[in-house]
């Protein structure tokens, strides 16, 4: 029986398919780093999706809790999360996400009406022997919109994911305003890809 392809062409094809699938897979749209409201990035939801990826991790205000779980005046919005209270606090919410992975930007939306205070947003690391971690990005929002909006940021710090030493959470600090609510954040990530020698 006759090969269609003959194996030299058919090995060009292969490592060509396996080259444009590695590009595919390392390459995202980066987004402006720096704050989120009124920022490169900021505008009103509902615009279309906001580049980045290829993989997505998504969290929606409803999947953070308050730090220290004593603070109990919170109220979820739908599946946004506000502080109810008299007071500053933290909301903390983990991130399960692929271990290997490169992050490549942290996505926040959030309605902020409220002029006078903001949301503020941190990735961070926890190694696995210790119960607390350094900053690897931030966020925080400024000025007042009556609209959900979203800013971006792909300035991050150690992005290469390892579970086998560190687990990662996200930490948002809320002011007592019922305008100031977080609505979800998606992490976008990379894969590295080696190819394969291919022998004939």
């Amino acid at each position: 029986m006759k090969c269609l392809i003959p194996n030299r062409k058919r090995s060009l094809l292969i490592v060509s398919l396996l080259l444009a699938l590695s590009l595919l897979l390392t390459t995202g749209v980066g987004a402006a780093g720096g704050g989120i409201a009124g920022g490169a990035g900021a505008t009103p939801y509902g615009g279309g999706p906001v580049p980045g990826g290829p993989g997505f991790v998504v969290l929606r205000g409803i999947d953070f809790k308050p730090y220290p779980s004593s603070y109990t005046t919170f109220t979820y919005d739908g599946v946004a999360i506000y502080n109810s209270g008299a007071t500053w606090t933290y909301f903390v919410a983990t991130l399960p996400i692929p271990n290997g992975v490169t992050i490549n930007q942290m996505v926040a939306y959030y309605y902020d009406n409220d002029a006078g205070v903001n949301l503020g947003l941190d990735l961070f690391p926890l190694p696995l022997f210790a119960n607390t971690g350094s900053t690897m990005a931030s966020l925080s929002s400024s000025g007042a919109n009556s609209s959900i909006i979203y800013g971006a940021t792909s300035a991050i710090s150690t992005p290469l994911v390892n579970l086998a030493t560190t687990s990662y959470a996200l930490q948002a600090y809320m002011p007592p305003s019922v305008n100031v609510k977080l609505v979800g954040v998606r992490i976008d990530y990379g894969y590295s890809v080696s190819l394969p020698v291919i022998k004939r």
